[in-house]
Parts: C-alpha cells; sequence; structure tokens
C-alpha cells in the first residue's frame, strides 16, 4: 500500500509525511525534488483507491466519533461504528463489521443505511434514506425519515428493513440490500 511514515487520513484531509506536510506554507518550502515526487505517488495511489468506477470518493474508515462528513460517494466503516456524528452520503453508509453500530447523530443517504446495531439510550438517532436501511438490533430510539414519509422504531426491535416506494413512503423491504457493490475487492 502506502510507504512506511506517510499518514493518510480521509476524513481528516490528511496525506502526510512528518511536520513538513502540515501546511500549504510548509509543502511549497521543500528544495528535496525526491520528498514531492515520492508525495504526489502515495497521493495519487490514495485516490485512486478511494475512487469507484464512476470517478466518486468514498471513505473508508475504521470508526467515526463526533463528526460531520458530507460525501459525494459512501462512507464505509468496516471495524467498530460511528458515534454522535452528522453523515451526509450521496449514495451510501454502510457499517459492515459485526457488531457495527450508529449511535446517536444524524445520517442521511441516497442510496443504502445499513448496519447491525443503531441507537442510543442517551438521544434519539435519526436517519434519512433515498432507497432502503437495514439495521438488526435497535438500542434506542430511531427516526427514520424518506422523501414523504417518518417512522418512529423504539429500543429493542429487531430487523429493521424499509424501503423508499415509489410514492416516497416507507414500506417493509422483502430482501436485504445488497452492499457488496460498495465493500472493496478484498471484502467481500
Amino acid at each position: 500500500r502506502y510507504k512506511a511514515g506517510w499518514k493518510i487520513d480521509a476524513a481528516g484531509g490528511t496525506v502526510a509525511f512528518g511536520s513538513a506536510f502540515d501546511n500549504m506554507a510548509n509543502l511549497e518550502r521543500i528544495k528535496d525534488e525526491s520528498m514531492l515526487n515520492n508525495f504526489k505517488e502515495n497521493l495519487a495511489e490514495f485516490i485512486n483507491q478511494k475512487l469507484d468506477n464512476s470517478g466518486v470518493l468514498n471513505i473508508y474508515t475504521g470508526y467515526i466519533q463526533n463528526s460531520e462528513i458530507n460525501i459525494g460517494g459512501s462512507v464505509i466503516i468496516n471495524r467498530l461504528g460511528c458515534y454522535n456524528s452528522t453523515i451526509k452520503a450521496k449514495k451510501s453508509i454502510i457499517v459492515k463489521s459485526n457488531p457495527g453500530f450508529l449511535k446517536g447523530g444524524s445520517y442521511q443517504a441516497e442510496e443504502i443505511i445499513f448496519t447491525q446495531e443503531a441507537g442510543s439510550k442517551l438521544s434519539k438517532t435519526y436517519f434519512r434514506i433515498g432507497e432502503q436501511i437495514f439495521i438488526k438490533e435497535v438500542l434506542g430510539t430511531l427516526v427514520i425519515k424518506s422523501e414523504n414519509d417518518r417512522k418512529i422504531i423504539e429500543e429493542g426491535n429487531r430487523n429493521i428493513n424499509f424501503r423508499v416506494n415509489d410514492f416516497g413512503e416507507l414500506v417493509t423491504a422483502a430482501t436485504l440490500p445488497n452492499i457488496n457493490q460498495y465493500l472493496l475487492k478484498d471484502e467481500g
């Protein structure tokens, strides 16, 4: 993957090697051309790995906490989950780990939201979906919205699986959402 010593953080927008790349002013002061070439190669590799086939940037991360993310692609969380964050994705929000979670905050996706656990006993967790949502276990009050509908789901419910019909209403989905298209090749 990336050369040793490189820090790459999609959520924070950082691609760095030590303090030399902390800001643009430092970047402009670098005289060692090989260091800049290495930075360029690592940045290109990083961006290519994060783009899907249509050229849309996706974020793949272990977990998210107290963050705000607005992205043209999808957010895929592959380890723990997400605490008290606001995520708006033009595509999907997928928490693929077991148990993966979305606890507290607000989550909006034009396609799919998929997680094993959702909700918090401390506050409501809000969802807005364009196509489908699947939640295996509800841990606290959820508010799920679509274009023309709203459902409140209480703690203790299981296997929440709604899709948005042609009228923008939430209806029970007959099948689970297909999340394989959002996973990296070695994760499927």
